[in-house]
């Protein structure tokens, strides 16, 4: 992989990751349209340590906060490891019957539009109150932690199902937004450590370890960019142009392939 191939990849990741058009569908969908060869799940989780410290950068006032919480609308620590465990629980288990992950082109054509469609849907069914509402309850951070589950399937998006089920469960587009964004810290940062238990892994899928820290360098900057659009820009606007790209995408894969 040349430099500029990984400057790419993490472009894509680091936009891809907190814009809800799911990051894991873009990077399976990236090498085969450029027709080379991907890269592997290995890669992917690197890459994610370059939106991992734009997440920490971005909130780290709100993470410094977490012991004790400082915002009566924002959840507590232990509300956060707590719901969490699904997606620990689920990564652990799919490590074991996938151990490549589910990296399927055929499942990304089903669940971009899909869980795009759900997006929309739910947020337009929940009128939007702008107010930070008085706490966030127990129900409602987990209920966000189980949807965040369901992200490890390509195509569904961490960002979009939790912020789907942050609106379900009545809480305002910001707040449902920064809780997607703060319940991915861990759960991230537990992928990054597993994969890199086995450093020789990473490094027999791109040579160069130049190319991993010029991807992570690309995916912070773009994931800053894009955490700062869905924390202003989103909240206001809504989610329709997610789903129509999310649904456009697929059918041109579809096409495509």
């Amino acid at each position: 992989m040349s430099l500029v191939e990984s400057f790419f990849y993490g472009m894509i990741q680091g936009l891809t990751e907190y814009l809800p058009v799911s990051s894991s569908a873009h990077l399976l969908l990236f090498p085969a349209f450029l027709g080379v060869q991907d890269p592997g799940l290995a890669f992917d989780v690197f890459l994610h340590m370059g939106t991992l410290a734009s997440t920490l950068v971005y909130f780290w006032k709100d993470l410094v906060g977490l012991i004790p919480f400082r915002s009566a609308s924002a959840p507590s620590t232990g509300q956060i490891v707590i719901a969490t465990l699904p997606a620990v629980i689920a990564g652990i288990a799919l490590k074991f019957v996938f151990p490549e992950g589910i990296r399927s082109v055929n499942v990304t054509l089903i669940t971009l539009p899909l869980f795009g469609f759900l997006l929309f849907w739910v947020d337009r069914r929940r009128p939007d109150d702008t107010g930070a509402p008085a706490s966030v309850s127990w129900k409602q951070v987990l209920g966000v932690g189980f949807a965040q589950a369901l992200a490890l399937v390509p195509g569904v998006s961490r960002s979009g199902i939790t912020i789907t089920a942050g609106r379900a469960l009545h809480l305002n587009r910001k707040t449902s937004t920064r809780l997607s964004f703060l319940l991915s810290v861990p759960v991230t940062a537990g992928a990054i450590a597993m994969e890199c238990r086995h450093p020789e892994a990473i490094l027999s899928t791109v040579g160069d370890p130049a190319v991993l820290w010029v991807g992570a360098g690309s995916a912070f900057v773009f994931g800053w960019i894009a955490i700062r659009f869905m924390i202003t820009a989103v909240s206001k606007m809504g989610y329709l142009g997610f789903f129509v790209y999310r649904t456009l995408l697929a059918l041109a894969v579809w096409f495509w392939a």
